[in-house]
C-alpha cells in the first residue's frame, strides 16, 4: 500500500486594483440658478427647480480625484471646492460683481468643469444657465432737461399745456413702467 503523499495548502490573496472607468457625472441633468444684479462678490448663486449641487465619480483613489472649474464664465463667478474625491457639493460665488447689470445682459450661460487628475483625458462639461435678477437700481430721468412752456391767459381749464416723459432703464414696474408723475413744481404751483 502506498502512503498518500502528505497535501500541502497555500493561501491565495486577490488584489482587484481599480481602473479607470467612471466619469465625473452631476445629480441634477442641468442647473439654472438665479442672482441679484448688485449682488456683492462671494455671494452664492441660488440653483432654481430643485438642482442638487453635487459631483461624484465612483473609482476609487486618483481614478476618483476630479478639478472643479468654470468655463466661458469670464471670471465674473468662481466654484468652490477647488478639488473632490468620489463625491463633492459645489457652491458657485460670484467673483467680479461688476459685470451683473440687468440693463446690460440678464442670463448669462457657462460650463462646470469636472475633469479627472489622471493623466488620460477623462472630464465632463456641464452647462449652467444663471439669470441676473432685476433691482430698482436707476432713476427715472426725464427725456428734456428743462420743460419750458406758454400757456395763453384765455386757455380753457383742463387745456393740456405741455408733455413731459420720464424713463427710467430698470424692467417692469421697477422701470419706465412704473413711474408715477406725482408733484407738480416750478412758478405756477406756488399760484
Amino acid at each position: 500500500m502506498v502512503s498518500p503523499m502528505p497535501s500541502a495548502t497555500t493561501e491565495v490573496t486577490i488584489i482587484v486594483t481599480d481602473v479607470n472607468d467612471e466619469t465625473p457625472r452631476f445629480r441634477s441633468e442641468r442647473y439654472v440658478g438665479e442672482i441679484l444684479e448688485n449682488a456683492q462678490q462671494n455671494t452664492p448663486i441660488t440653483f432654481l427647480q430643485d438642482a442638487i449641487p453635487e459631483v461624484f465619480d465612483y473609482d476609487q483613489g486618483k481614478n476618483g480625484t476630479f478639478e472643479l472649474f468654470l468655463r466661458g464664465d469670464n471670471g465674473i463667478f468662481d466654484v468652490t471646492p477647488f478639488k473632490g474625491i468620489n463625491e463633492a457639493s459645489f457652491l458657485i460665488r460670484v467673483n467680479d460683481p461688476s459685470f451683473l447689470d440687468y440693463e446690460k445682459v440678464t442670463v448669462m450661460n457657462f460650463s462646470l468643469v469636472a475633469k479627472e487628475i489622471v493623466a488620460k483625458d477623462p472630464k465632463m462639461r456641464f452647462p449652467i444657465t444663471v439669470h441676473i435678477k432685476d433691482e430698482n437700481d436707476n432713476f427715472p430721468e426725464f427725456t428734456e432737461s428743462l420743460y419750458t412752456v406758454s400757456v395763453a391767459e384765455n386757455c380753457r381749464v383742463g387745456t393740456t399745456v405741455a408733455w413731459v416723459q420720464a424713463l427710467d432703464q430698470d424692467s417692469d414696474n421697477y422701470g419706465t413702467r412704473g413711474i408715477r408723475y406725482t408733484s407738480l413744481g416750478g412758478s405756477i404751483a406756488n399760484l
